[in-house]
C-alpha cells in the first residue's frame, strides 16, 4: 500500500527552506511536495495550484502547513474535504486581523507592511522576521529569511498581505474535520 503524500506551504516571506530538513527526513519515505503559498491565493479559480494538485492526486494528502499557508490550508480542506487526509497547522489562524472581541494583528499593521514594501521591503522582512521568531530576536534567522524572500517578488508579497488582511474562515471551522 503506498503511503498518502504530503504537502507542505510556507508562511508569508517564505518557501520551501522554512521546511528542508522535514522535507528531506520525509522525502526517503512519502511523496512530497512543497506548494508555495504565492501559487494559492487565488481560492475561486483554477490559478490555485494546491486546489489543481489535489483534484489530480488519487489518494487523499496530508498538508502541513504554517501561518499564512495554515489559512491556505483551511480554505482547500472546506472545499476538498474528501482530498486531504490530515491537516498539521503551525502558527494557524482563522483570520490574521483582529476585529470586534476577535483578537488579532491591527489591519493598520499589514496596510503599513505594504506601503512601505516599495520603498524598504528588507526592512519590512527583517520586522516580520523578528516578529515570528519572537521568543528571542535571532539575527542569523533574519538573514536566513530575508535571503529565501528574495526570490519572491513586491507583487506576490503584497498579495498575501492583502490574503492575511482579507481572509475569513471562523465560520467555515465547524465544517472542517
Amino acid at each position: 500500500m503506498t503511503s498518502p503524500g504530503i504537502i507542505f506551504i510556507s508562511g508569508w516571506g517564505a518557501g520551501e527552506e522554512s521546511f528542508t530538513l522535514v522535507i528531506d527526513c520525509l522525502r526517503k519515505n512519502q511523496t512530497v511536495k512543497h506548494i508555495p503559498w504565492q501559487h494559492c491565493l487565488e481560492v475561486n479559480t483554477e490559478e490555485n495550484e494546491l486546489l489543481k494538485r489535489l483534484a489530480e492526486d488519487e489518494h487523499p494528502v496530508m498538508v502541513i502547513a504554517w501561518s499564512l499557508g495554515s489559512l491556505i490550508a483551511l480554505q482547500a480542506a472546506r472545499r476538498k474535504p474528501e482530498k486531504i487526509s490530515a491537516l498539521l497547522l503551525i502558527s494557524p489562524t482563522a483570520r490574521m486581523t483582529g476585529e470586534g472581541e476577535y483578537p488579532g494583528t491591527d489591519r493598520r499593521t499589514l496596510r503599513a507592511m505594504r506601503s512601505r514594501l516599495s520603498k524598504d521591503r528588507e526592512g519590512v522582512l527583517a520586522d516580520f522576521a523578528r516578529l515570528s521568531n519572537s521568543r528571542r530576536i535571532d539575527e542569523e534567522f533574519v538573514s536566513s529569511f530575508l535571503n529565501a524572500a528574495e526570490a519572491i517578488d513586491n507583487a506576490d508579497l503584497t498579495a498575501g498581505l492583502c490574503y492575511l488582511e482579507d481572509t475569513d474562515l471562523r465560520n467555515d471551522l465547524s465544517a472542517i474535520a
